[in-house]
């Protein structure tokens, strides 16, 4: 059994009811391990306050150990991993 898969049974042993992608969401967004991704997405038109996704038109920076992580960076690996196969 993965280190994912031992984790999701321990909650599922417990009184808490999680939506599986609930738990994909936590596991795959960096903010859960203590890191920070700046201008994923960026303002077009400051009047309209319209926003589009940032797919490489501007640069992102990430700011790791920004704050106290939930996930572990181990288990994030495993989990990034996993979901590339």
């Amino acid at each position: 059994m993965t280190k994912v898969a031992e984790i999701i049974n321990e909650e599922e042993q417990t009184d808490r009811v999680w939506d599986k992608t609930a738990v994909q969401y936590v596991l795959k967004n960096e903010k859960y391990i203590g890191d920070m991704l700046m201008q994923k997405t960026y303002s077009v038109d400051c009047i309209s306050k319209k926003t589009k996704k940032n797919n490489g038109k501007l640069p992102k920076y990430l700011i790791s150990n920004n704050h106290t992580p939930i996930v572990s960076r181990e288990v994030f690996k495993l989990v990034q991993a996993e979901t590339a196969k």
